[in-house]
């Protein structure tokens, strides 16, 4: 088993926490690459695969989930990616990933999904920037809006936010939401899928899943579907700011209810552009374009399920 290990996440903190659990995961810091040792990271998983290795698990965050699986994608053909049982645990801030599975093993408070005798296949989605050949890939949900914007923030904090990271991720979260939200921050987007074309929408939140839960208590109705092909689309449009704190307050008690202002269908694939750059965000990650579709690999992926 190979374990790739953020040290950083969790504010710092993630060295720590795998110290206190890393007799019962790992029988070999061999086997452990850390967050500040990853040149050539790619070479390695190349070499592990080419050996037989098809177990690997991520120790950290949902960005760490992320980053792994990405390296994973581009250092192994089809045959081999097929064969990988991948699994993670759960030392981040955010842990979205994590909060689907039923059968979930604690360690010291640890969320553990590394058992390679349960998995299944999930879906994989990508996401294509315009006019470059890069795809990069999510697992849980992806959006653009105020809670993009604020997942920005949360990455990029300021010297208030940093403190508040390492006392409380609940209370960092809240804080970068509710500090963007007062922004009051509006996309002009045209939105084209299967189902809807709209356009020139003035969006305040647009979320993008195959994972309900989006940041911390924060969680939308829809089943949790991991297999079934399409990605469910949320969106808020036009909103005050006492509009966007009521969908918020709504979606801690997993409630969206639609209306005028708010939307929400599925679909296999959606673009959206704009005139003007926009942030990205997928599994805690944050980038900025002006145009990108979003797709779903069906039964891509081989997770550890408990």
């Amino acid at each position: 088993m190979f374990v790739l290990l953020n040290k950083y996440c969790c504010g710092g903190l993630g060295k720590k926490k795998w110290n206190s659990i890393k007799n019962e995961i790992s029988d070999s810091e061999n086997n452990v690459v850390v967050s500040d040792n990853m040149n050539n990271l790619c070479v390695r998983l190349q070499q592990l695969i080419e050996n037989g290795e098809r177990n690997f698990v991520a120790a950290g965050g949902d960005g760490t989930i992320n980053y792994l699986l990405t390296n994973l994608l581009l250092c192994s053909t089809s045959k081999q990616f097929s064969e990988i049982k991948f699994g993670a645990i759960g030392l981040g801030s955010s842990k979205d990933y994590f909060k689907t599975y039923n059968r979930l093993k604690h360690i010291n408070k640890i969320p553990i999904l590394i058992d390679t005798n349960r998995t299944s296949f999930r879906d994989l989605g990508t996401i294509s920037p315009y006019n470059t050949n890069s795809k990069l890939i999510w697992l849980n949900n992806a959006g653009v809006g105020v809670i993009a914007d604020a997942n920005y923030f949360f990455n990029h904090p300021n010297k208030l936010l940093q403190l508040l990271k390492k006392f409380s991720t609940s209370l960092a979260i809240y804080f970068a939401s509710i500090s963007t939200i007062f922004k009051n921050k509006k996309y002009v987007i045209d939105i084209e899928s299967d189902e809807y074309s709209l356009r020139s929408l003035h969006i305040t939140n647009l979320s993008i899943l195959k994972n309900p839960h989006i940041s911390g208590s924060l969680c939308y109705p829809s089943a949790f579907n991991p297999s079934d092909g399409f990605m469910q689309i949320y969106i808020c449009i036009d909103m005050s700011v006492l509009e966007t704190l009521g969908v918020l307050f709504n979606l801690t008690k997993q409630r969206f209810t639609p209306s005028s202002k708010k939307q929400t269908w599925r679909t296999k694939k959606v673009q959206i552009k704009s005139k003007h750059n926009f942030v990205i965000e997928y599994d805690g990650e944050t980038f900025q374009t002006n145009e990108v579709t979003f797709s779903i690999i069906n039964n891509k992926v081989q997770v550890c399920t408990a």
